[in-house]
This record gives structure tokens, sequence and C-alpha cells, in this order.
């Protein structure tokens, strides 16, 4: 899911249930580590590729995505970390592959895919 469709879902979040600039923030934030191939994504109207990314973009992309983010972001700003926490269950249904979800990184490596046993239906 691109930023753009988690700035909408955070726009619309404002709007009915978190009236609080933080909530939008939260709902794209996480996505930082990701704005250089945003960028290009949305320039040359390419899909998404992560064998781009390098590797610590690819770890940061993880540290942010990781529950343990939620709680830490908690601390600063609750609002903030609803958005994150929005994001980040809209990323749980919505990445495959090298770039599902780790909800426990660093300190596990499993994926939520694994955790609920998902499986794409074919």
């Amino acid at each position: 899911m691109g930023i753009d469709k988690h700035l909408l879902i955070g726009l619309i979040g404002y709007v009915t249930v978190f009236p609080s600039s933080f909530f939008i923030l939260g709902s794209v934030v996480i996505d930082l580590p990701l704005i250089v191939n945003e960028i290009q994504i949305q320039r040359k109207k390419i899909s998404f590729d992560s064998s781009l990314l390098t590797s610590t973009e690819k770890n940061l992309y993880r540290g942010t995505h990781s529950l343990f983010f939620v709680v830490l972001v908690s601390f600063l700003e609750p609002t903030l970390a609803m958005g994150v926490l929005i994001h980040q269950l809209c990323d749980w249904i919505s990445h495959e592959g090298e770039m599902v979800t780790q909800p426990f990184f660093p300190v596990s490596k499993i994926n939520v895919k694994e955790i609920f046993k998902w499986e794409k239906n074919v």
C-alpha cells in the first residue's frame, strides 16, 4: 500500500474518529524509510520493487513497522501511535513477499502471515 493510500486512510480517520493532525502524521511517517522509492514510483509510474531498497532502508522499514515502535511512539503522543498502528494493520493485510510485516522486529523475524497462517488464495 503506497503512501498516498495511507494518507487517505489518515485523512478519513482524522475526519471521523481522531481529529488530530498527529493521526494523519502517524499514518504516513512510518514509511519515511521508503520515501526515495515512493518518489521514483510516483514520478516514473512504476510498481514497487523491494530489490531497489538498501539493507538499511529495509531494516528502518522493519523497525518502524514493529509493534515496539507503536509502544515507543505512544509515550510521545498516543494519537500519533494510533495512526502508526492503523498504518501497520493495513500493511499486515496488503504486504506480500520480502516486505511482509514483521511485528516483533528486531527480536523476532516471524511475520504476520506466519503468525496468522494467512495464505494467498489462488
